[in-house]
């Protein structure tokens, strides 16, 4: 039985992001001369999320803005992918097989990410990023 679409996470999934979020991440505290906080915080949930809750030195301040503040840090080309990312994809579509991409990361980083090595944003129907939900 072939199914009707497959929803994707992004990140950990399709691209292995996290040693180019927890760099930017990184830079980001020194350039504010903050100590660098156990980064695992972020691992999974949205940076806004992040801010709004976890007690640091950023408490207080305004998680929106402090999120937009790290994005360039990150390096310019797109992640790496996760191997067989790639190959998954273009079984699906060989199969007719929708597909659907649900993610914490904001527009942006989904067309990085999946534009760049990766290649397979054409073939995405639908992305759901964490600007369009209410909770991450």
């Amino acid at each position: 039985m072939t199914p009707a679409a497959l929803l994707l996470d992004l990140d950990g999934t399709l691209v292995d992001s996290e040693p180019v979020h927890r760099a930017a991440y990184r830079a980001f505290f020194r350039a504010r001369g903050w100590e660098v906080p156990d980064l695992s915080l972020f691992t999974g949930r949205r940076a806004e999320d992040v801010f709004a809750t976890e007690p640091g030195p950023w408490t207080g301040l305004d998680p929106v803005a402090l999120t937009a503040s790290v994005w360039p840090f990150l390096p310019g080309d797109a992640p790496q992918p996760v191997a067989g990312a790639r190959s998954l994809v273009e079984a699906a579509v060989a199969r007719g097989i929708r597909l659907a991409v649900v993610t914490s990361a904001g527009t942006g980083w989904v067309e990085r990410s999946l534009g760049g090595e990766l290649d397979v944003l054409r073939h995405i129907e639908v992305v759901v990023t964490a600007h369009e939900v209410a909770d991450g």
